[in-house]
């Protein structure tokens, strides 16, 4: 699936990943101190790091091999 469909599994609370990625990263969408999940974060493993434009470009957006992890 696209980017666009990924990311709204995502904010429905659903971890999802690339097919090209390694099994153990994901992306997850965050509620951060808010109440609706808008922060978006990267698990590697057991670590969580806020998603930053080094970690996720281009190739992320445009890439049609996203699925629910």
């Amino acid at each position: 699936m696209t980017f666009p469909e990924a990311r709204a599994l995502a904010k429905a609370g659903a971890a999802i990943r690339r097919d090209a990625w390694p099994s153990t990263r994901t992306l997850i969408y965050s509620k951060g101190a808010g109440t609706i999940r808008a922060v978006s974060c990267l698990v590697n493993g057991s670590v969580i790091t806020v998603v930053k434009n080094t970690d996720f470009g281009q190739a992320e957006f445009t890439a049609q091999d996203w699925r629910q992890a």
